[in-house]
């Protein structure tokens, strides 16, 4: 994994982990675990922290797609941020287990 804060893009990759998660819901579990662990954290760098994360392959970025009732992959842009969810890879939920998640996720 690449960049400079490695704890910020595990905190990320764990926040995607449960379930299909909105920026919201990552921006407030991330915020919450870096605040215990005196990690600094905001939405921007959340943000960042998040593209980084999907383009290196550990979350993806999705739609939900009312008329078929599926999640549908998506482009991550911050036009679009409040109509996407993200969740882990197959290769983010190998490095949330090598890593044994965050508060038992």
């Amino acid at each position: 994994m690449k960049g400079k804060d490695h704890t910020l893009s595990e905190l990320v990759i764990c926040a995607a982990a449960n379930d299909y998660e909105d920026f919201e819901t990552v921006v407030y579990e991330v915020t919450r675990w870096a605040t215990e662990r005196a990690t600094a954290a905001n939405r921007q760098t959340i943000f960042e922290t998040l593209h980084e994360v999907i383009n290196d392959g550990y979350v993806r970025a999705y739609v939900y797609a009312q008329e078929s009732a599926k999640f549908k992959p998506a482009d991550c842009s911050l036009e679009d941020l409040d109509e996407l969810w993200f969740y882990v890879t197959d290769k983010g939920k190998q490095f949330v287990t090598r890593l044994g998640g965050i508060d038992g996720k």
